[in-house]
């Protein structure tokens, strides 16, 4: 997408869970809102399918998507979707399953969509299919940042360790930044993270940021009952001021720099200073 989009250079930054049930997708809409509401130009692309989809999950009903612009039977403004606060949703969940059939005539179309509507866009934010580094986007792009999205429980960690495995054998060693989704305290979130850097750097050598946790809130099941997104809804909500939070930090962070691994060792220390004593650690199998 960064050659597609020519002289500007958003930022890319891929969601990815190891499990269906992490709280991806809501972490991809929340933040792509709390980006918007800080005025930024944001194009949120989901590579999911079903109602709890993107579109699902806002109460948008696409009439074409990716797929029909890649074939040539609509163009691809007539796929985005006015989301909350500006932020544009390009369903891609057809897409995303036919990727090695594009061709060149797909490919071209692409290029040529993302020519006109690339040039203002500040953010691309990717809801990728649960358990792939994703399917529209190349994983081993140096500039594409990854954001992982995990719940606290302990099956929860294990996923994200395995989606961790995942992205160290397409990205190497690059280091992702860590969401803890469905937190009860903050010391827990701080204890989920501190958990699964640990194994990361242990047993692949891979630095991991924590780019913050969100609190269990049961606001962000009944926002979504009515299809609208919690942090529009319930601004006040706790879990809608950590993405806002977690926003913040994504706008104020440099990409990822040679030498993350110290800063992940630092973070590290941190997260130990302040986890809780006696609380258990999860280590693969």
């Amino acid at each position: 997408l960064r050659r597609i989009l020519g002289r500007q250079t958003p930022v890319v930054l891929g969601l990815v869970s190891g499990g269906s049930h992490a709280g991806k997708t809501q972490a991809a809409i929340n933040i792509a809102i709390a980006l918007a509401q800080a005025g930024r130009n944001v194009l949120l692309l989901d590579e999911n399918r079903g109602f709890h989809n993107v579109a699902g999950a806002l109460g948008l009903d696409p009439e074409v998507d990716l797929l029909d612009a890649l074939s040539g039977r609509s163009g691809i403004e007539r796929s985005l979707l006015a989301g909350p606060e500006g932020v544009m949703v390009l369903p891609a969940g057809r897409a995303a399953q036919v990727t090695e059939n594009f061709g060149e005539r797909g490919q071209a179309r692409l290029r040529e969509g993302f020519a006109r509507i690339g040039t203002a866009l500040d953010y691309i934010l990717v809801d990728t299919l649960a358990g792939t580094t994703g399917r529209l986007l190349p994983a081993t792009d140096s500039d594409r940042q990854t954001l992982l999205v995990s719940g606290a429980q302990a099956d929860a960690q294990a996923d994200a360790y395995g989606m961790l495995k995942v992205l160290h054998r397409s990205r190497g060693r690059q280091p992702a930044r860590l969401v803890v989704s469905m937190v009860r305290s903050e010391e827990e979130g701080v204890s989920v993270f501190r958990n699964i850097a640990g194994v990361a750097e242990r047993y692949l050598g891979a630095g991991l940021e924590h780019l913050g946790s969100v609190a269990h809130d049961e606001l962000v099941r009944k926002s979504g009952r009515v299809g609208r997104a919690a942090i529009e809804m319930f601004p006040d909500a706790p879990s809608s001021r950590h993405w806002r939070q977690q926003a913040a930090k994504l706008m104020q962070w440099p990409p990822f720099q040679q030498g993350a691994g110290q800063q992940f060792s630092e973070q590290k220390r941190v997260a130990d200073r302040r986890s809780m004593p006696g609380s258990a650690v999860y280590s693969p199998v």
